[in-house]
Parts: structure tokens; sequence; C-alpha cells
């Protein structure tokens, strides 16, 4: 695999969690670009306060940092599924904007307490199958698919809202 592969699961790992979250990505994910790859998501707390079970509140701060530490979970994930050693610090430097994006959320001296529970998620076999088919689609895609591409893809695996709130709650 080429860097832009890896690239693609770490995109794929941000935009399945937030799917599953009921957050929406909205126009498109983009490994195209030779500096930065993106993928926008946009989080809407009128999907979130339905999710309410029990009336128990959901830490939205602590959902949307598992979210951006599920990028290099999935990137991790996919070396070490291709057997293939990888730099810790190499894909630090990668995700350096999702680190400062869980600080800015909790603070400094989470990142790895959220990226566990990612990676948690990311190991469930419906996860991970809705990242790989979503990765595959990207790069068969010349690194670019747009939100409905995203959402019939997504959808089709028939693995919606799957994390309650009550389980991503600290």
């Amino acid at each position: 695999m080429n860097d832009k592969e890896y690239t693609a699961y770490h995109e794929c790992g941000h935009a399945v969690l937030a799917f599953l979250t009921g957050a929406h990505i909205t126009k498109e994910i983009d490994i195209a670009k030779e500096i930065h790859a993106n993928t926008e998501i946009e989080f809407c707390d009128y999907l979130h306060s339905a999710r309410l079970i029990d009336c128990q509140e959901i830490d939205l701060a602590y959902e949307r940092a598992i979210i951006s530490a599920a990028g290099m979970q999935a990137e991790k994930m996919r070396y070490i599924e291709n057997a293939i050693s990888y730099d810790e610090s190499s894909l630090f430097k990668g995700a350096h904007g999702d680190v400062l994006k869980v600080q800015e959320l909790l603070g400094v001296g989470r990142w790895n307490e959220v990226s566990d529970r990612a990676k948690q998620y990311l190991e469930n076999p419906k996860h991970w199958n809705m990242v790989t088919t979503l990765a595959t689609k990207l790069m068969n895609n010349n690194g670019n698919l747009k939100e409905g591409a995203i959402d019939v893809t997504l959808h089709a695996k028939r693995v919606e809202f799957d994390i309650p709130s009550y389980i991503v709650l600290k």
C-alpha cells in the first residue's frame, strides 16, 4: 500500500465514526490534494438530542474527540492488518491536527483515552468493514468522494447510529 491508501483509511476512520454517532459528512472526503487530506463533518446537535436514552446527556466534546482520534487508529489498524511495521511518531505527526482537536475539546492528556475508545469501536467487524469499504471506494475514485457517494456507501452497510449515547459517555 502507498501513503494515499493509508491516508484513505485515516480519513474514512473519521467518517465512519462520525456517521455512526449521527454526525453528517458534508461536501466530501478528499485525499487527492498533495499536502492536506480532509473529511468535512457537520455536527448536528438536534440529531444528538434525538439520541438521548433514558434522559442521559451526551458528552458531545468527548464524542467529537473520539471521532478525531479515529483517523489515526484506522490508519494504525490497516498497518497491523497488512503486517507492516510503522513508526508511532510518524503517525502522530500525520495526525497532529487531530491531536490538537482532542486537546482543544478535552484538554491536554486525554489523547490515549479517546484513542483507545476509537480503537474499540473500529475493532467491531461491522465498523471496520465500513471503513474498508469506504476507503476502497475512495481510492477507486481518485481520492475524492462527494457527500452523496459517502451517504450511499455508509447507508448500504445498514449499521446506522450504532454507537448509542450511553456508550460514548465518559
